[in-house]
């Protein structure tokens, strides 16, 4: 995944998905928690990773132009959307607007 420096993916969680997110370059702002009003902030920086259970809500926002590899259990679509700067919320992925995104 690659993330603008001061952009963010949305703040999300999933019902069964595990991930790994690895950062390949850049430096990304991550919040984690088993709520949204309990987001622990770390910070990546190249070579580090972090782990991500179902129920974990999680985002990222990149503090400079970052590229992410994410590894993950086959469960592509299960992602709740609670908040996102770019009109993506609910249940689901829109894979248009992400497309659409991508070419901004």
């Amino acid at each position: 995944m690659h993330i603008k420096k001061g952009h963010q993916y949305s703040l999300q969680y999933h019902e069964r998905k595990i991930e790994t997110q690895y950062l390949l370059k850049g430096k990304i702002r991550f919040l984690l928690g088993s709520s949204e009003d309990s987001l622990e902030e770390i910070i990546l920086n190249p070579g580090e990773k972090l782990d991500v259970y179902p129920g974990m809500v999680h985002r990222a926002y990149g503090l400079e132009d970052s590229e992410i590899f994410e590894v993950s259990s086959n469960d592509l679509d299960d992602v709740v959307k609670l908040n996102d700067d770019y009109g993506r919320i609910g249940k689901g992925n829109d894979l248009e607007r992400d497309k659409q995104l991508s070419q901004e």
